[in-house]
């Protein structure tokens, strides 16, 4: 509820201070005593575009204050989501304006104008004449649809909305696993190839020092071969003949110098190492021969190493190394291709349960839309619209959100013979102000009571007589349940006031200033009476005003 404005130096308002309350409160004056300017006032607050032109003259900056209280706990969680939060219960908004620069605060914190339309929004709805952006934006028509319709569409709008933000997170996780899926792939495929090279490699730690080991020694096999072949020469039969015979011949001596044992055991040792080294030449020279082309063989292994270090790395350890990292990026990427696949496969189950929701969502919506239809045209009818059909259409769009996939439309006809229209393009402007007057009728016998602000600006335009009754009607079965703030000069209206406010303009020969005032009960009826009449006040008008306040009196009792 909007509990006081306040305007300080804006246009004709010097210092003007307002202190609203529940239900009905009026706002009159006579033409061009500044009603327009208060209803600026609030919407400069309230974050529409500012001009310095709007300075009083001669003052150094204009101040407009607003202050809410009374919010309900779902509105106040959504304002805490917007990091604005109530002091003593109480939401006030500000603005300043100096030839420079506009301030904008909320509880005294400055904040940005898209911060502040976003709050008030959840705070008050402001109709102006001539502005009925409402009823004019066919965006509006789905929030307007769903309002009527909280009770019913509750369960499976929360269904929808759950639905939407699971596919959205699992779209999201596969934003995040980076790269597409044919660019995996590939990067997949070249991972595989390089983990496959070294590992069909079969490389181990210090081969390459051994390799080259082998290498000399294959490189120079003819000249080992050479040279065992003389060492095997040398070493010929007749050497060993020869050791066996100096053997026996000591063994004969021995026999009778027993000393020369140790000598005969060292001749053992000569023959017996004699023997095994020719054996050993022989071993080897056999083995030469076997060993006839490892050299090519070396020779390739050690070039397929050289050209893996070239890619690899620097040496056999660091190309193990390698092939440990790389296989690691292969197992994670492969456990990554796997695991899109299942999301691919988790995120088509979960469209589908979107789909299904949004279709159940929009089934139920053609339901609400019915009743609603049905209940704006009985209550258009009240108010004086005689041959009127509505309807509302949805239907199905390609953009999801958590309000499912539909475009709603309002369809009118306000005169007998002619086909249903869009809202927006048939209904004049005084047409529209009673049109949203039962759209809000309609709305708040379906809402939670107190919701928001409710501001007319001159709903009864163009009006007058059973038309202009019947209206405030309407007003007083609003404001039963929601503030209503109007600007009016109908005394049909005026008269069911809750609170009623006069806008005057004087001038005192140097300056204009334009002020409001909370009227009494006597002041308000002679308010009235100066409405009934076309010029002075009379005793019958005054008489006609008591009674029509009476009659408002008997109404709330």
């Amino acid at each position: 509820m909007l509990t006081s404005l306040h305007v300080k130096n804006l246009a004709l308002i010097r210092d003007t201070e307002l202190s609203f309350g529940e239900g009905l409160n009026v706002l009159s004056g006579e033409t061009g005593a500044g009603k327009s300017i208060l209803l600026g006032s609030i919407l400069l607050c309230l974050g529409v575009r500012s001009d310095k032109e709007l300075i009083r003259t001669g003052a150094e900056s204009a101040y407009v204050e607003l202050v809410f209280s009374g919010a309900g706990p779902e509105v106040t969680e959504k304002l805490k989501e917007m990091d604005v939060y109530p002091e003593d219960g109480e939401y006030r908004f500000s603005r300043r304006l100096t030839e420079k620069k506009s301030i904008a605060k909320i509880n005294g914190e400055t904040v940005t104008l898209s911060t502040v339309r976003a709050a008030a929004a959840l705070l008050i709805d402001l109709y102006a004449q001539n502005e009925q952006q409402t009823l004019l934006d066919e965006e509006n028509y789905i929030e307007i649809l769903d309002a009527y319709g909280r009770e019913e569409l509750k369960d499976v709008k929360a269904v929808c909305r759950d639905a939407y933000r699971a596919y959205r997170a699992k779209k999201e996780e596969i934003r995040k696993l980076g790269t597409d899926d044919e660019e995996r792939r590939r990067t997949l495929d070249f991972l595989a190839f390089e983990v496959e090279e070294i590992e069909k490699a079969k490389l181990r730690a210090g081969e390459e020092e051994e390799l080259k080991q082998a290498y000399e020694k294959y490189s120079h096999e003819s000249l080992i071969r050479e040279g065992l072949e003389e060492a095997s020469a040398v070493l010929s039969d007749e050497t060993s003949e020869k050791t066996a015979r100096v053997l026996r011949t000591l063994r004969e001596l021995e026999k009778y110098d027993p000393s020369l044992s140790e000598t005969v055991s060292l001749f053992e040792d000569v023959e017996s190492l004699l023997d095994d080294g020719v054996q050993a030449l022989k071993s080897r020279l056999f083995a030469i021969g076997e060993e006839d082309g490892k050299l090519s063989a070396v020779e390739e292994r050690l070039d397929e190493i050289g050209r893996l270090k070239l890619k690899y790395g620097a040496s056999v350890e660091e190309i193990l190394k390698t092939g440990e990292k790389l296989g690691k990026e292969y197992r994670e990427l492969k456990a990554l291709d796997e695991h899109s696949e299942e999301l691919k496969t988790e995120l088509e189950a979960a469209k589908e349960t979107l789909l299904s929701a949004a279709r159940a969502l929009r089934e139920k919506r053609k339901t609400v839309g019915a009743a609603f239809s049905s209940a704006l045209v009985e209550t258009l009818k009240a108010l004086n619209f005689a041959e009127v059909r509505f309807e509302v259409e949805v239907e199905e769009t390609n953009v999801y959100s958590t309000d499912g996939a539909d475009t709603v439309r309002f369809l009118i006809s306000v005169n007998p013979g002619e086909p249903v229209k869009p809202l927006y393009k048939v209904a004049s402007g005084g047409e529209l102000s009673r049109i949203m007057l039962a759209v809000k009728t309609i709305g708040v016998r379906n809402s939670e009571r107190g919701e928001k602000t409710l501001i007319f600006d001159e709903v009864d335009s163009g009006i007058s007589g059973k038309t202009a009754a019947l209206v405030g009607e309407r007003l007083l079965e609003i404001s039963s349940r929601d503030q209503v703030i109007l600007i009016s000069h109908l005394p049909q209206i005026v008269s069911l006031s809750d609170r009623h406010f006069r806008i005057e303009k004087y001038t005192d020969g140097q300056e204009t200033v334009t002020t409001a005032v909370e009227l009494s009960d006597e002041e308000s009826v002679y308010e009235v009476a100066r409405l009934l009449g076309t010029g002075e006040v009379t005793e019958a008008n005054l008489r006609n005003a008591r009674e029509m306040k009476q009659r408002k009196a008997g109404k709330d009792a």
